[in-house]
Parts: structure tokens; sequence; C-alpha cells
């Protein structure tokens, strides 16, 4: 359907308009009069200006001048619609689908209402005493999150107009006038979920606009159809990381490149550092995982095009953070295809010294749970610095672990070169779908690892449910 200005709906195959009002347009003996025709409002008597102003309008498309009346059709509504600019021997009768984003439909159910205001009354109090005689009670386990955002209130006000013109009538169609009323009584009873999701999806509309006004790169969308949680008020999303009590993030290279074109080969920042380069000449990596980057940096003579710039140009995927329904709460997945070696996002937060972040490593064991990072690409001693994204971060605090992960963490240096403090970029090792999933894993094994995890007890070990085929079981 394409509406214009609100007020047009796309004329498709409906009821025929000849036959006499009824309660229920099922009744009627004439089954003639129910078939589906594909004709359009014509205009036979019009005269030569009007059918000119006719033929300018877009094909397919008619403008409504107002809903007539509306009765039922195998328990489910349809709308008398009058077409502007034709006569009234032209008017068809239209199913909801095709008049629900019209602005004439809620201002004739507005009038309908009013107009069975009493027996609507009536009808809602014998619902309502039903269901508290017989103690229906739903709790959010019994409800389809995804399924409330079917619910349309013009529906339902049709519904509740339909059901009065049936009691008012005395009609005698009892099975049409009864899943009239079970639509109304599902809907009465969905109502806290309904107003409850309606609120969620107010929440999560405002955090999804205020992350693309702090960060804006690709768009990021934000999804649940599993539960009602909406993302943690106390997250506050950055797009850089913050420096943490003591913590100096230096931002002065003492060197950049004089490349006149950066690529492999040249003498660029990687070179001068001992590293190779990073990129290929699309700007995905051409080097293994764990191996560092070294891209341009503010006093590189090269422009911001470069393609040693691929981190600091910020992220070009567009994502979605979405809330799973396999108990691994929020979750990152890609809106679209992702090619092998292609930069999706940097991992950020606070930026802690050691102790802080032992001892906020202590609370999050407690739970289960962390966001710490150690920044200990250097080996050769412990890590000095620690990012901490539980409160602070951006897309990244939401990406999950697999065992079979399709993402890998490269340590990156470009304006910062301490050694101690990196920056963690994430690239695709592998191609992935649009709609994917995107993992990494948390835990780089080694045999000093896993040593360790087998002298844990099963209490203090935490249950790994990603359900890749080589899954370790264990997490922490």
């Amino acid at each position: 359907m394409t509406p214009t200005n609100d007020r047009s709906i796309r004329h498709a195959s409906s009821p025929s308009s000849g036959y006499e009002s009824a309660v229920d347009v099922s009744d009627l003996e004439s089954v003639q009069s129910l078939r589906i025709r594909q004709s359009t409002p014509t205009t036979t008597h019009a005269s030569k200006s009007k059918s000119k102003k006719s033929k300018s309008k877009p094909k397919g498309e008619y403008v409504v001048e107002s809903i007539e009346s509306m009765e039922s059709h195998h328990s489910q509504p349809l709308y008398f619609v009058k077409w502007m600019d034709y006569p009234p021997s032209t008017n068809t009768w239209e199913p909801f689908a095709n008049v629900k984003e019209c602005q004439h439909l809620s201002i004739f159910l507005e009038e309908e209402l009013t107009k069975y205001e009493e027996t609507i009354d009536i009808i809602n109090s014998s619902i309502h005493k039903e269901i508290e005689e017989n103690n229906e009670v739903l709790t959010a386990a019994d409800v389809n999150v995804g399924d409330l955002d079917g619910f349309d209130i013009l529906a339902h006000q049709s519904d509740l107009v339909l059901l009065a013109q049936f009691k008012l009538s005395g009609s005698k169609s009892k099975i049409e006038s009864g899943k009239i009323r079970d639509r109304i009584k599902k809907a009465t009873l969905m109502k806290p979920f309904i107003m409850q999701r309606m609120q969620q999806l107010r929440d999560i509309s405002r955090w999804e606009m205020m992350v693309n006004e702090i960060e804006d790169d690709a768009k990021v969308t934000v999804e649940n159809k599993a539960d009602f949680d909406v993302p943690d008020p106390l997250f506050n999303y950055i797009k850089n990381s913050i420096a943490g009590k003591g913590v100096n993030i230096m931002d002065d290279p003492p060197i950049g490149c004089k490349c006149e074109s950066c690529e492999p080969g040249s003498a660029c920042c990687s070179k001068m550092a001992g590293s190779k380069f990073a990129y290929d000449k699309s700007g995905r990596l051409r080097i293994r995982s764990g191996e560092a980057i070294y891209e341009c940096n503010k006093l590189c003579q090269c422009g911001p095009d470069c393609i040693n710039r691929t981190i600091q140009r910020g992220r070009k995927v567009s994502l979605c953070i979405f809330k799973t329904n396999n108990g691994c709460g929020w979750a990152l997945r890609t809106n679209s295809a992702i090619r092998k070696g292609e930069f999706i996002c940097e991992y950020v937060g606070e930026i802690l010294l050691a102790d802080e972040a032992n001892e906020r490593g202590k609370q999050y064991d407690a739970i289960g749970r962390t966001y710490l990072f150690d920044l200990d690409y250097n080996t050769s001693a412990e890590s000095v610095y620690t990012i901490d994204a539980a409160f602070y971060g951006n897309v990244s605090h939401f990406i999950n672990h697999s065992c079979d992960p399709n993402l890998a963490v490269f340590p990156a240096w470009i304006n910062c070169l301490d050694i101690n403090m990196p920056r963690l970029a994430f690239f695709a090792i592998k191609p992935i779908k649009a709609g994917e999933e995107l993992t990494f894993d948390y835990i780089c094994r080694d045999h000093e690892t896993d040593l360790k995890y087998e002298n844990l007890s099963e209490a203090e070990k935490v249950a790994c449910r990603c359900g890749a085929d080589n899954c370790r079981k264990v997490l922490f």
C-alpha cells in the first residue's frame, strides 16, 4: 500500500458493493454478491475535465473521501469506501489491510465507538466478569513477545463495533460473533502485556536513537522479540575508550610516515615498527590472527582515505543489537553480508590499571559475567592496563562468546604508541552472512589455561552455551 498524504489507499481486489446492508454479509443468500472483483472505480458519467483529472492520478491509487459504513464478512471487518471524485455507484467494500493507514478509518471508528458506547460497555463488562470468574490470568511466560507487535488498536476497535452491531441486530450468526468475541477477549487478556510492549518499544527506540547520535558510523538497530527487557539504563554508550583513575591515554605519536602512497612494501608505519603492512588494497586484513596492526597516525603525510587508516575511519557495517532466546542475553548480529578480513568494530570501554581491574574482576567472577579485556599483547610481562566494557562501551559490549567464532581481536596502534595500551579491533575471520550473529572466543587457549580449567571444581565453572559443534562446554 502506498498512502498519499495519509488519505489514499491502493485499490485492491475487494467484494462487490452490489448487495444490501447487513450485520454480517456472510448471511446473505446471494453468493454472487460476495465474489471478489478486479474492477476499479469508473467515471462513466464524469465530465471531460473530470476524466482528465482522474487520468492524472498515479496508476492504482485512489483517494478516500470517507468511510460510509462497516460490516462483517466471515467475522472479519469490511469498510464501505466512498472514493473522491467518483460517483456513489463506484463505492467499494475494502478489508482492514487496505484502509488501516487511512486517516478516515480512525475518524469513522471514533464516531462508531461513540454511537455504540453503551453496548460496548456491556460487552467489555461481560468479558471482564468471565475472565475474573474463570481466573484466567496470563503471565509473561505465556506471552510470545513478538506476537504482540501484530496488535492493532484500530482492528480491536473494529471488533468492538462489529460485536455491538451483532448484539443490537439480534443476529443469529453465533459462530461469526463468537469469533469476534474471542478476539476481543484475547486482546483483553493481553492488554497489560500489550501496554508493556508498547512502552518497551518506545524505550528501545529512544535508546537506539541515542546510540546513533553518539556513533555516527553505520546504523545500529536494536531489537528484542524474546522478552520485555530493554538495554541496561546504567550502561553508558561511548564511541572511544575513556581513561580510568590514574590512566593517561597518550595522543602524541613521536613520528609518522612520509609515504606518498601507503601500501605493502612501502616505508610505512608498520615497517617502522618492525611489523607487516596490515591491509590489502581493498582495506581487508592480510595478516594472521594475533599479529599487530600499526595504522598511520596524525603525523603521517598520507590523507584520510589511506588504506592504512581502516580502523580510525570507523565502523562501516550496519549492526543489530538483539536479545537472544537461548539464555545468552543480548547479542550482536550483522544486517549485511561481511567479507573475510573486513573491519567490524573496536572494543572500547574504561581503561583501568591492573589493581583496579583485579578488584572489579572479583566482583564480576561472583556473578559469572565479565567485560574485562586485558591489554596483554606485550606478553613478556603482566598486563599493565585492562579495558572494562561493563558500564562504558559500544556495540562490542554485546558480542557473545563462541568456541567457533567468526571474529578475532587484533591489537592496533594509531596515535597512542604505548606498547602496553593497544586498541582492540574486531575483524571477520570468515565470510559472514547477513543476519548472522557476531561472536569471538573469550578465552585464548593454551596449555597453561587448559591446566587451570582442569583444576576448577564444578561449582567454579561457568557453562558455555554457544552451541558450536566444537563447544568446550566450559566458558570460565
